[in-house]
């Protein structure tokens, strides 16, 4: 028996992030560079002092030569972290990450601590029962609100404020994210609940 123009199975759904936001939307491969890293095992590897960006919440191991610039955004792509979001400041070796990048600093830092807003629905974003899973495609759709240059200064200032807050006391990562959440809330980027 075969079977003629049959609808493909999909055993996984198709995951998304929704946004509401007075400003316009764009998906985030529209804006930014959005690129899957390159496999390099610690083996392959030369002696040196570049990070290489893997799957985990920091730097893996160290390499002699860079594949991304500095100021760029990760999103872990697989494992246990899978969906982490982080910014260098340096130049990088992107491993087993998404990377995410503008031309303009300004912007890359804004769309960082949104995407840091949204970190658990990035999260969410994973899939496979195994070995979970972000794909540079989930990630290129993420939903961006488009806000004026005076705007993407003030969320930087507010978010580096509270930085300086997380590093001198106790907060828990979880109620920092909040904050940061709050503070998109509070400038009029994202809709209150």
């Amino acid at each position: 028996i075969s079977i003629v123009n049959s609808p493909q199975i999909k055993t996984t759904p198709d995951k998304k992030i929704e946004i509401t936001s007075k400003y316009p939307l764009k998906k985030l491969g529209k804006i930014a560079n959005v690129q899957k890293g390159s496999t390099i095992t610690q083996a392959q590897t030369r002696e040196g002092n570049v990070k290489v960006v893997a799957g985990g919440t920091d730097f893996a191991y160290t390499h002699d030569t860079s594949n991304r610039t500095k100021d760029i955004i990760t999103i872990s792509a697989s494992g246990a972290n899978a969906g982490f979001v982080n910014y260098w400041s340096e130049p990088i070796f992107a491993s087993d990450t998404v990377t995410v990048q503008t031309d303009n600093k300004q912007e890359t830092q804004y769309i960082y601590y949104f995407l840091e807003s949204q970190q658990k629905l990035i999260f969410d974003l994973a899939r496979g029962a195994v070995q979970p899973h972000v794909y540079q495609k989930d990630v290129s759709k993420i939903p961006i609100p488009q806000v004026p240059v005076d705007v993407q200064k003030n969320v930087i200032k507010s978010v580096e404020e509270l930085d300086k807050e997380y590093e001198t006391s106790r907060m828990k990562i979880e109620d920092y994210r909040k904050r940061i959440f709050e503070i998109f809330q509070r400038l009029g980027v994202l809709n209150r609940a």
